[in-house]
């Protein structure tokens, strides 16, 4: 597991994964418009939170930082440590793969690295060295996908600083 894993592990609470699912177009435009943007300037990431029309809703966090919940999505946000990271949940492992697909696409990034966490069943994505403004960041993707790819997938998703540039 990695450090930013491992992180994103403290920061979530267990219950943090909404029960509703999200489609991953949706996932997408909520995470460039709140982490992606977000990191680079605290109002863009207010603005988003307040107009997203996935309606966030101020959450209570015991690690710094700000969290925002929706019935399909929850944002933790601590821009001091140059921290963003999200949870929510897609239909199956095919939406969690349209969801990386959609998610590379839209930041222009290449190929993730991929890799499983076998001892907990999760296909990990990762984006090293992604450049924004001056700095460098890591963006990582974890997604629990059952054996058959047919229950609803966890998507842990994690961007925070990494050097710079």
């Amino acid at each position: 597991m990695t450090i930013a894993l491992a992180l994103l592990q403290l920061i979530t609470a267990v219950d943090a994964f909404p029960e509703r699912t999200i489609e991953p177009p949706a996932a997408v435009e909520a995470f460039t418009a709140t982490c992606w943007r977000g990191l680079r300037n605290p109002a863009l990431f207010h603005a988003a939170v307040t107009a997203s029309p996935l309606h966030f809703q101020p959450a209570a966090t015991e690690h710094g930082g700000e969290r925002y919940r929706a019935e399909t999505a929850d944002v933790h946000y601590n821009p001091a440590d140059r921290i963003c990271s999200m949870t929510f949940r897609v239909a199956d492992a095919a939406a969690a793969n349209r969801f990386v697909e959609g998610l590379t696409e839209r930041l222009g990034l290449g190929a993730p690295e991929q890799g499983w966490i076998l001892d907990r069943g999760s296909r990990q994505y990762r984006w090293a060295d992604v450049p924004i403004d001056e700095l460098n960041y890591l963006l990582e993707a974890e997604a629990d996908i059952a054996a058959d790819g047919r229950r609803p997938v966890d998507v842990q998703l994690f961007l925070g600083f990494s050097r710079r540039l």
